[in-house]
């Protein structure tokens, strides 16, 4: 996208599992737990970080049908940049 990145880090007990991206219409979230087999999903915590075009963190809230993707799929937290920069936390 051309004014910002987004990715999403897949993890459990600090290893990375997977990684995905916003590409198309699939958001990173969705995208980085249809990488991995159904039952690899479930316990995880997904890490989704925004850059904007001029290199600053923004919001990375999942929206509410990635998060409803995430809940059905077993995902326990999610944390996320927001608009200051900061990470915020989310349990599923």
């Amino acid at each position: 996208h051309p004014a910002h990145k987004h990715v999403a880090i897949v993890y459990r007990g600090g290893n990375i599992i997977s990684t995905g991206f916003n590409h198309d219409e699939c958001h990173a979230e969705v995208q980085a737990l249809k990488k991995l087999w159904p039952d690899h999903h479930v316990g995880t915590t997904v890490l989704s970080i925004r850059m904007t075009a001029g290199g600053n963190i923004g919001m990375a809230k999942p929206c509410p049908d990635c998060e409803a993707y995430m809940r059905a799929a077993g995902v326990k937290k999610v944390t996320y940049s927001d608009h200051n920069g900061q990470m915020q936390k989310m349990r599923l």
